[in-house]
């Protein structure tokens, strides 16, 4: 993974453009940083030289940051580049239009310094050299004498380096999964082929039969046998379940602490799969690719980062939950994607683990993929909010239009993912 990035800062005060010059020089080694005072300055710059991200605020003299983001997106030179918008903390508006303008992302100031990490090493798909843990905010003029940031934390730098070098742990999807898999993408698959895959797996079809007879799939008289539950649930969404229970497994930890973790992060793909499912035959795209699998490994960094955390626990002491929040939302990206390459996925899952969070690339990706990173998002503001207000977020708004969902759409699909967590799963 190249570590040569470079990066544009267009910020009139100069106290907060070198705090965020240092930032980013702390946590990104090797990043080339340049600053300038105006969108007129900045928009020279972009006319002889590449950059890799586009850091702006949205108030200055003459030109804003949203005139900047406007002539960028409008310019085939300058329209890939992501950009990231500061904004006023308290300027929804400005934030709202941003977004729609074609911003990667936001931030508002005054902001804390991992935030502003976390959402570059999102942008530019790199690993932060440090955790800025201080939450020491920027954006106001930076008080004299401010004391260090904390040193680097030893757990992401051992995390870092064991990416760099390549290994990313022996967490392996069942073979069954696999098998699964595989007969999907070739072409291959039938029921008894599925059968013959999982009847070496007592305790999964018992777990199948299971599903088959629960209160989401049951219609009449108990299934007994393997081949009949498959009937009776299909044989795609058999497929999913059979993907769904395989990866459970490997959502266990004998920390408590993790078990938390791994068990809202296993609802939450769970959550996301079936999403994805649902809107993809709700718009009837079609395509081979199985959406439900997607969404369901998307976030897959996430496990195999708290697997290495757990395996690095044992010789030190376990992460706060902060700082295991910021390993999570800062390297999962890079490891979910390096981790399906290992286990031969087809480039479409690699490419949306490694982009779920970057806005500007779902505004410009193909619809499928498109499907599934609005799937996170949808089901993330769910998990954070559960009122009907999260329809009525400008965000979602606006991937549901791509996506020619109504609001009532969004409400029956969600309605929909819910049931199927609580009754199946």
């Amino acid at each position: 993974m190249s570590q040569s990035r470079t990066i544009l800062v267009v910020e009139d005060d100069a106290n907060v453009a070198l705090a965020i010059e240092a930032i980013l020089h702390k946590n990104f080694p090797g990043v080339d940083v340049f600053k300038v005072d105006s969108c007129r300055a900045a928009w020279e710059m972009l006319q002889s030289l590449h950059f890799s991200l586009v850091i702006s605020d949205w108030n200055m003299p003459s030109r804003t940051g949203a005139d900047l983001l406007q002539d960028m997106r409008s310019s085939f030179r300058t329209q890939h580049i992501p950009f990231l918008m500061v904004t006023a903390r308290s300027d929804k508006l400005s934030v709202i239009t941003a977004i729609k303008a074609g911003a990667s992302d936001f931030i508002c100031k005054p902001f804390e310094k991992q935030n502003l990490v976390d959402k570059v090493a999102s942008l530019l798909g790199m690993i932060p050299s440090e955790a800025a843990a201080n939450v020491e905010e920027v954006g106001d003029a930076p008080a004299a004498g401010a004391p260090a940031p904390k040193p680097t934390s030893s757990v992401v730098e051992e995390i870092t380096q064991r990416l760099k070098k390549g290994d990313v742990g022996s967490l392996m999807l069942p073979n069954v999964a696999l098998k699964i898999q595989e007969m999907i993408r070739s072409s291959e698959a039938s029921i008894d082929g599925v059968c013959d895959a999982v009847k070496l797996d007592p305790a999964l079809t018992t777990k199948l039969i299971g599903i088959a007879n629960s209160p989401y799939y049951l219609r009449s008289g108990a299934c007994k046998t393997l081949r009949d539950a498959i009937m009776r649930i299909g044989f795609k969404e058999a497929s999913h379940c059979i993907m769904a229970l395989t990866t459970r497994e490997l959502f266990n930890s004998h920390t408590p602490a993790l078990s938390q973790i791994l068990q809202k992060q296993w609802e939450h793909a769970l959550a996301t799969g079936f999403c994805a499912e649902l809107i993809a035959r709700k718009i009837s795209i079609s395509s081979t690719e199985d959406y439900f699998t997607m969404g369901l490994l998307h976030d897959i960094g996430k496990l195999l980062l708290l697997n290495i955390v757990e395996d690095l626990s044992k010789h030190r002491e376990l992460p706060a939950p902060e700082e295991v929040d910021r390993i999570l939302l800062s390297l999962h990206t890079a490891f979910g994607a390096e981790l399906l390459k290992r286990w031969n996925f087809p480039a479409s899952y690699i490419e949306i683990a490694l982009n779920h969070h970057d806005m500007g690339y779902l505004r410009r990706c193909a619809k499928g993929l498109l499907v599934v990173g609005f799937s996170n998002l949808l089901v993330k503001a769910l998990e954070d909010d559960g009122s009907p207000a999260v329809f009525e977020d400008a965000l979602v708004l606006e991937f549901a239009a791509m996506l020619n969902l109504t609001r009532d759409d969004m409400q029956a699909i969600t309605d929909e993912v819910r049931n199927y967590v609580a009754h199946v799963f």
